[in-house]
């Protein structure tokens, strides 16, 4: 993942993350939330001095992310009002990072497995056509996630698993625009 591409982190929760990918030369970083506690506690705790384009912001992931585009939009693209999906905006996310929230999701079952699609297709509609990326960490087996994760604007998925604590990273490559 190329380190100045924008990163939206989703479900992020108290995660340290994002602020290891911003210390690693990550920028700018977006942290998001569907918790208005979590997040305002970590606004509260951000130092801007340390982290001047990194952001917390409520959002759920099951719902549009486009309006997250204007933090990271260039001053002469400012205008992101009339973007519905990603296919609109030259300026997106190159990277898209969960850390667990598929898994979660997937994890509760029942109507929560609804929400999967949902998710799935929020990111790849922020994501940068050709080069983007979407990372998910998971306790599950590519047999059950894989499936999960295929969606029209995405390619190939690398499944990979982590030597401790079994964790497998799964890397979703978006597709050029179709």
């Amino acid at each position: 993942m190329p380190s100045d591409d924008a990163v939206l982190l989703i479900g992020a929760g108290a995660s340290q993350l994002g602020d290891a990918m911003y210390e690693y030369g990550y920028e700018p970083v977006v942290q998001t939330d569907f918790s208005e506690v979590v997040v305002n506690r970590r606004r509260e705790a951000l130092d801007r001095s340390k982290y001047p384009k990194m952001y917390w912001e409520l959002a759920d992931a099951r719902l549009p992310l486009h309006p997250l585009l204007h933090l990271i939009q260039k001053p002469n693209n400012s205008d992101v009002s009339h973007i519905q999906d990603g296919s609109a905006s030259s300026v997106l996310f190159g990277s898209v990072l969960d850390k667990g929230l598929i898994d979660g999701l997937y994890l509760a079952g029942g109507e929560s497995m609804e929400d999967i699609p949902k998710v799935v297709s929020n990111v790849a509609n922020v994501l940068t056509p050709e080069s983007g990326v979407f990372v998910t960490f998971s306790y599950s087996h590519p047999n059950i996630i894989e499936p999960l994760l295929k969606h029209r604007l995405f390619g190939s998925i690398e499944a990979r698993l982590l030597e401790t604590p079994d964790i497998y990273l799964y890397r979703v490559c978006r597709n050029a625009e179709v």
